[in-house]
């Protein structure tokens, strides 16, 4: 399998699956002397393995209902300032 075709493979998997992944790849190399790529102040950020990270993306509509109500916060948002 090429390289390419991992990063695609990778690239379906689903977020959680990435993240597990990018943890097992990382994992080693964090802890190597010498090849920290986070400074020790701000490993209190990385999640630890087997986290569940809730997040929000924003998902772009073509439905008029959708429309609606983007233009209804861009109203709200244009009134405001």
């Amino acid at each position: 399998m090429s390289f390419p075709e991992v990063l695609d493979a990778a690239r379906a998997l689903p977020r959680d699956e990435q993240l597990k992944l990018a943890n097992a790849l990382l994992d080693p190399v964090i802890e190597q002397p010498g090849l920290e790529i986070f400074p020790e102040h701000l490993r209190h950020l990385i999640p630890p393995n087997g986290s569940v990270i809730e997040y929000w993306s924003p998902v772009a509509t073509t439905d008029a209902a959708g429309l609606a109500v983007i233009e209804e916060v861009l109203r709200d948002i244009r009134k405001d300032t």
